[in-house]
C-alpha cells in the first residue's frame, strides 16, 4: 500500500490522504506515478449520469 499525502491545496484546502494499493511488491516511483494517475482516471460512480 502507497500513502499519498498532498503538501497544499489553493485556498489553504485540508486533503485526506490517499491510500492506493497494488499487488506489485517493491515499486518504483515510477509504479506510483502510473497508480497516481489511474486513480484520477477512475470512473466516478456516485455521481448520477443522465
Amino acid at each position: 500500500m502507497v500513502r499519498l499525502e498532498v503538501e497544499h491545496l489553493p485556498k489553504d484546502r485540508e486533503a485526506p490522504a490517499v491510500w492506493l494499493w497494488s499487488l506489485k511488491t517493491g515499486v518504483t516511483d515510477a509504479d506510483v506515478d502510473r497508480a497516481w494517475q489511474a486513480f484520477l482516471r477512475r470512473p466516478t460512480w456516485s455521481t448520477p449520469h443522465p
